[in-house]
């Protein structure tokens, strides 16, 4: 998958893979032909509960950002993507409810598994 800046084998280099969780997170089930899913995989399981609160606000902020960008172009007001804005959470969640959180988000479109990506490795890396 040539649209993700930086391949996700390179979480490797930023974290330790010490699992915190079992969970399998399935949000990203759809493309794992496309792209190596396992390095994602193991920087959210490694990742303690009190951060994921922190990861789905990133990811909701970049989105948000992109939006109110893009809200003045007329090819973006005419996509569905238009129709996406939300909301932060406020308080602690679990890896399960982050993969919920996450599969709602994406809703099996490969464009926003790439953006989801991005932003987990701009978050790892910024």
């Amino acid at each position: 998958m040539n649209h993700v800046s930086i391949p996700p084998e390179k979480l490797y280099l930023r974290f330790l893979v010490s699992p915190v969780t079992t969970y399998t997170f399935t949000c990203f089930s759809f493309i794992h032909n496309n792209i190596n899913l396992a390095p994602i995989h193991d920087f959210l399981c490694s990742t303690p509960t009190i951060r994921l609160q922190n990861i789905w606000n990133w990811i909701v902020k970049h989105w948000n950002r992109v939006h109110d960008k893009m809200s003045c172009e007329k090819s973006f007001r005419n996509s569905i993507y238009s129709q996406y804005k939300y909301k932060y959470i406020h308080n602690e969640i679990n890896h399960s409810q982050l993969d919920e959180y996450l599969q709602l988000f994406v809703k099996e479109d490969p464009l926003k598994a790439i953006f989801v990506i991005q932003c987990l490795m701009k978050y790892v890396f910024p």
